[in-house]
């Protein structure tokens, strides 16, 4: 068996949650049959291939095809796509020299599988569907065109909001047609399998992100919050602004000790004004789980995207508490008696009630290990991706 696998972000380096979630499916693809892949992997300026990395090693039969593209904005190629049914995010993508290495491999190979992992892959359909008979694969990392809706939404510009908006209409036209052209889609989390469900004739399952065990910390810091993410991310800054200024503070007044650790890409930038003696801003860390572990109760404040939260899962990994809005949750199964916030007030009593008491703080830990065991390991993703595979 031989498998075609194109990534719109490199598995390597693991910068944010998109580029985890691919390293780990290449992970498990690699884990479910026996043969070889080739893998395109698509390095943009904002998100460059690391040829050199060790983790290269850690995955097997596989063999590496890193392809430079220029992904950045145009306004006369965003014009030109006014008049296309293609949204223009997609367009940038759909690059000549891409194109010539999809052909050159189909010319050499002839795939069983292709697995395109993530939404901008989905640019090369055309070609992969006049050359191959193999049959594809999308691997949905979200419900794109929610993600648009969000950011006019959150936009302070009405001329932007207005083309925003456009690209989000745009984009769920396009996604509505992406399950005519394919033969499976791997979901992400429940809620984007429900929406893909509804309009799809072609399989769809859920086939989460596997969570590589780790030992889970034993002691947890007090008087401490953490998040980190990825502040590229316009959801993360939204909910971590919105966090500070509603709750952090209220919280700061009675519990003066408490000290709140932000890390990540670009936090140190987008977070400057908030930097003081409570309120450290850590910039990117080499080992997010080690961050997490070493600053108390996780806190995920986030009200718009979609898909699955990945540091949710990671920090839920480590055995830390976690307190989470109702987006930051969506894709987990969590117990029907697990609440969450949708307001500072109802964040606020929540991150109280872990501060006042060590039995709830381990009773919530505890919980978070026994969900990342139970939906999120290795086997079995493996065992749904070996049902695709093996069909």
């Amino acid at each position: 068996m031989r498998i075609l696998y194109i990534s719109q972000k490199p598995a390597f380096p693991i910068v944010d949650g998109g580029s985890f979630a691919i390293n780990r499916f290449l992970h498990d693809l690699s884990a479910s049959f026996i043969g070889e892949i080739d893998y395109l992997i698509f390095s943009t300026d904002k998100h460059p291939f690391d040829i050199n990395s060790n983790l290269h090693n850690t995955i097997k039969n596989i063999t590496f095809y890193p392809l430079n593209i220029n992904t950045n904005l145009s306004f006369f190629s965003f014009l030109r796509s006014c008049f296309s049914t293609i949204p223009y995010n997609v367009k940038r993508y759909h690059d000549l020299s891409i194109i010539l290495k999809i052909k050159e491999r189909l010319s050499i190979n002839e795939y069983d599988y292709i697995f395109l992992d993530g939404f901008y892959t989905t640019a090369f359909l055309p070609e992969l569907k006049a050359l191959s008979n193999a049959k594809i694969i999308y691997r949905s990392h979200n419900v794109e065109h929610q993600i648009w809706i969000d950011r006019a939404r959150l936009s302070k510009n009405g001329l932007k909001r207005i083309v925003l908006n456009m690209l989000a209409k745009k984009v769920a036209k396009y996604e509505e047609r992406l399950p005519d052209n394919i033969d499976y889609i791997a979901a992400i989390c429940d809620s984007d399998y429900r929406y893909f469900k509804k309009n799809a004739r072609c399989i769809v399952q859920v086939i989460p992100v596997s969570i590589p065990p780790t030992t889970p910390n034993d002691s947890i810091k007090l008087n401490q919050i953490c998040f980190i993410g990825n502040f590229n991310w316009f959801p993360n800054v939204e909910g971590i602004c919105w966090f500070i200024d509603n709750v952090f503070f209220v919280l700061k007044k009675e519990y003066p000790s408490l000290v709140f650790h932000i890390a990540g890409y670009g936090s140190d930038l987008e977070l400057k004004q908030y930097e003081n003696d409570a309120i450290i801003v850590h910039g990117a860390v080499a080992d997010s789980s080690a961050f997490i572990k070493a600053h108390g109760i996780f806190i995920s404040p986030i009200f718009s995207g979609s898909g699955i939260k990945i540091k949710v899962l990671e920090a839920m990994n480590t055995g830390a508490p976690v307190v989470l809005s109702q987006k930051s949750a969506e894709g987990i199964n969590f117990s029907s008696t697990r609440s969450f916030f949708e307001t500072k007030e109802e964040a606020t009593e929540q991150i109280k009630s872990l501060l006042d008491s060590a039995h709830l703080m381990e009773e919530n830990r505890n919980e978070m290990i026994a969900i990342i065991k139970a939906q999120f390991s290795q086997d079995a993703v493996i065992a749904k991706l070996k049902s695709i595979l093996h069909d």
